[in-house]
């Protein structure tokens, strides 16, 4: 038994309906487009990874995660097959499929982690469907979950992590008390900086405290030219002002405070299910006046100045934000998740398993999650947002203005 982390623990009190903005799981859904697939050697390769990774089969309960031995349920993959139906009655099938399976709340107390069905369109080709509970692990858990699959079921050797999660995370904790004294001061400095940028001219339809158990929507764009970015190590960085960039000339702001979930990890970690986010919030400052680079490489100096500690507790921080502004309620509620240093879906995913057909995520209490991965030397990004509280007209423009930020980024080589 090891205890759940701060993180994990925010996200199962998330699925409380009372909250705002709450009411739903921490939780993302996947299909692919599939051509001869075989099925036995498929619900065996998932199988396997229950048995490789102890997170995928635990219980998380009551802030602890139980290990066990004994496979769930969810261990088993569920084969449909909708083949003697027509192509109209195709869709209208795997609509309903969707609607079921994309906002569907996981049972992690009793194991169940996540899920995997593969459904027969015709005899040579399917649709997979893929669901997962960020409770038990971060967006780098289910992307490795992804890649071995489609090794095991190309015949490949998968090893088992050297290093099992839990002492991880304890290596983690050692690095953060390391580096508290330099995050406090940093945090300290910027909170009291007049252009601190706590507020964010948001439209929305309805006040957030009023709403619960939201359905989620997404903008998504492709930009193609990624890997003439991905080179630079401060990636995310560029991002990140390209992103506050579109918002504020929609909006007027002078600047954002971002939620930055970091999912960078060691060597050592990088072969683990588990949630090792570490989550900060850095101030990227915008002013449409000044030249694209130097904003740019403010923004690169803010994002090193965060990167120099790691593990500063979220409730710790939000306290000191609430000293210094007493009357700002919502602080920080659009999450930015670029994860640029490995593709969203292997090669070996591609030529063994299948290709990126729809993609959803939803996360409790954010009113943006604006997400940016790497597909086949593309930039994905998906904007997601709860309908009830965002108009999609908005939504699209800030993907719109973000997708030509970032096309300017690959275009003037930055």
């Amino acid at each position: 038994m090891k205890f759940m982390t701060d993180t994990q623990c925010a996200y199962i009190a998330g699925r409380n309906s009372a909250l705002p903005l709450g009411g739903v799981d921490c939780h993302v859904y996947f299909e692919f487009d599939c051509d001869d697939i075989d099925t036995e050697k498929l619900s065996a390769a998932w199988k396997e990874l229950f048995r490789l990774h102890p997170e995928m089969r635990a219980e998380y309960r009551h802030g602890t995660v139980i290990d066990r031995e004994k496979l769930p349920d969810c261990s088993k993959m569920n084969i449909v097959d909708i083949s003697n139906h027509d192509r109209d009655r195709h869709e209208s099938i795997l609509t309903e499929m969707r609607s079921s399976l994309s906002s569907r709340m996981l049972d992690t107390e009793q194991g169940e982690s996540c899920g995997l069905t593969y459904v027969h369109t015709d005899n040579k080709s399917g649709v997979l469907l893929f669901d997962w509970s960020l409770v038990i692990g971060d967006v780098k858990s289910l992307i490795l979950v992804l890649s071995e699959l489609a090794d095991l079921y190309d015949g490949e050797k998968v090893q088992t992590p050297k290093t099992g999660t839990g002492e991880l995370y304890e290596l983690r904790k050692e690095a953060a008390a390391v580096s508290r004294g330099v995050a406090a001061e940093i945090i300290k400095n910027d909170i009291h900086n007049p252009d601190y940028p706590i507020g964010a001219a948001l439209p929305v339809l309805a006040s957030a405290n009023m709403l619960s158990c939201c359905r989620y929507c997404s903008e998504d764009r492709f930009i193609s030219g990624a890997d003439l970015l991905l080179n630079n190590e401060d990636i995310d960085a560029l991002l990140m002002y390209a992103f506050t960039d579109a918002f504020c000339e929609l909006t007027g702001d002078s600047g954002l405070l971002l939620n930055y979930p970091c999912f960078r990890r060691s060597v050592e970690e990088s072969g683990n299910v588990g949630d090792f986010t570490d989550i900060k919030l850095i101030p990227i400052l915008y002013d449409g006046s000044v030249r694209r680079e130097e904003g740019i490489y403010k923004a690169c100096k803010t994002y090193q100045k965060y990167m120099s500690f790691s593990g500063y507790k979220q409730v710790k921080l939000r306290r000191e934000i609430a000293k210094v502004f007493p009357d700002k309620k919502d602080v920080s509620p659009i999450v930015f998740s670029p994860v640029c240093d490995i593709p969203l879906l292997s090669k070996s995913f591609l030529s063994n398993i299948g290709r990126l057909r729809y993609m959803i995520s939803q996360t409790p209490q954010v009113w943006l999650d604006v997400q940016t991965f790497v597909l086949e030397k593309k930039f994905y990004i998906s904007i997601v947002y709860p309908q009830e509280l965002i108009a999609a007209s908005f939504v699209s423009a800030l993907a719109d203005g973000y997708a030509k930020k970032i096309r300017k980024l690959i275009n003037k080589g930055v």
